[in-house]
């Protein structure tokens, strides 16, 4: 009897420490998530010319189309919600350093597309 109850306690000690790990976990994916959102903020286009896009805190702004799209970010995973297809449209893997970023197309066989920062 000693030892079912013993079980139980470590069984119960061990699910809550699974849960804190868990809410710890997402924490720390919705921090590094927000730490790259901030980063790829800003205007974005070639090294001549003007910008070509704005990445705004929920949406992308393309400057010659005069329109504005909602985006998510997942990990480092960019899509964006065109207005005339009902679910988002992955673009690729971002990096950054400096002023430039780096976008890591999904469906170009890795093919890497860079913009900098106006």
């Amino acid at each position: 009897m000693r030892k079912i109850y013993l079980l139980s306690i470590l069984f119960i000690f061990s699910a809550c420490k699974y849960e804190k790990n868990k809410a710890q976990n997402n924490d720390i994916a919705k921090i590094g998530n927000d730490s790259l959102r901030i980063k790829i903020m800003g205007k974005w286009g070639g090294k001549e010319g003007g910008p070509v896009f704005e990445i705004r805190k929920d949406s992308i702004y393309y400057y010659g189309k005069d329109s504005s799209y909602l985006y998510k970010l997942e990990g480092d995973t960019f899509s964006v919600k065109f207005n005339k297809i009902d679910s988002f449209t992955l673009f690729g893997k971002l990096r950054v350093s400096h002023d430039t970023l780096r976008i890591i197309e999904y469906q170009a066989y890795n093919q890497v597309t860079y913009a900098y920062r106006h």
